[in-house]
């Protein structure tokens, strides 16, 4: 069966549709990043490689069953790596799709062509408990990789935002102590205990310097260059071996644990999204979505025994 791939239709109308349409997006203020990321990799490498091999080159071509022939086919056919599409993948690449479509329909150049979608059943989300996240700290030969643990753990940071942390990033202000982070979503101060700023501020070897290097030296400079996400990644999976964990750990991991702690411990939402920074919010959806009957049992539980 043939794998989907990417096919370059940019000289049929079809493509330039699909530009038209994106452009129109952008305007109304959809992130460059979402366009590219999302509706872009959709529409561009996906929708119109189908196209082109059924030789559709304009929206006024598809009707319904043309539409549900390429929602099926999304399913029947295997992804660049050989296993069938998840059905959140399916769901994505159709409503990309649909969305175009529609917007060809008022543009004049279709028919209204629409599949009727199914909301996936939400991820199972794997998170750390947090006697995993000591034993992950106990695992750590070095106090770079142990603090590295307790930070993602306690502010659930992105990797990219561990990384980009410099020393002048440790702030004290009034009582409080705070790491600044810079990441896609632009910065933001996150708040950390007194004892993690300490040993923060212990790596710390100057106010423009990666507060987090490798542990390797260069063989031709002698320097320690500034960690990579690569490298936290790799750091993270040994030491979920070395610790006897079975489930997959990833940086993310610590950010999913982070947030459903912090919703368990009975932070507001609104104070969860400021620690976990913008674009959280539909992962603090899912935590609440995924709360299992134990951690109601035990919330309500803890609840009851602090009116006595």
């Amino acid at each position: 069966m043939a794998k989907l791939s990417l096919v370059d239709g940019r000289a049929s109308g079809m493509a330039q549709a699909v530009e038209d349409y994106l452009t129109a997006c952008r305007s109304r203020g959809v992130k460059a990043s979402t366009i590219r990321d999302s509706y872009g990799f959709a529409l561009r490498s996906i929708f119109l490689s189908w196209c082109a091999r059924e030789e559709i080159t304009t929206p006024a071509a598809i009707d319904r069953r043309t539409l549900e022939r390429y929602a099926a086919e999304l399913r029947d056919r295997p992804g660049s790596r050989g296993k069938p599409l998840s059905e959140n993948t399916v769901w994505t690449y159709v409503k990309a799709a649909n969305q175009f479509l529609g917007w060809a329909t008022d543009e004049g150049n279709g028919t209204g062509a629409r599949v009727k979608l199914r909301k996936p059943p939400g991820r199972k989300l794997e998170v750390l408990e947090r006697e995993q996240i000591k034993a992950l700290e106990r695992a750590a030969a070095v106090e770079r990789d142990k603090v590295i643990i307790r930070l993602l753990a306690d502010s659930g940071l992105r990797p990219g935002e561990l990384v980009s942390i410099l020393g002048g990033s440790l702030r004290q202000a009034g009582h409080g102590y705070y790491v600044q982070v810079r990441g896609k979503t632009g910065e933001r101060n996150v708040p950390i205990s007194r004892e993690l700023y300490r040993r923060l501020r212990s790596l710390s070897s100057g106010d423009d310097e990666p507060l987090f290097l490798g542990l390797r030296r260069d063989r031709h400079t002698g320097r320690r260059e500034p960690l990579t996400v690569t490298g936290v990644r790799q750091m993270i999976r040994d030491l979920a071996l070395n610790a006897g964990l079975t489930m997959e750990v990833t940086p993310y991991t610590f950010r999913h644990s982070a947030c459903r702690w912090l919703l368990l411990s009975g932070l507001p939402t609104v104070v969860v999204g400021k620690i976990l920074g913008h674009g959280s919010e539909r992962m603090i959806a899912e935590h609440y979505a995924n709360i299992g009957d134990q951690d109601a049992h035990d919330q309500l539980m803890a609840l009851l025994r602090a009116e006595k």
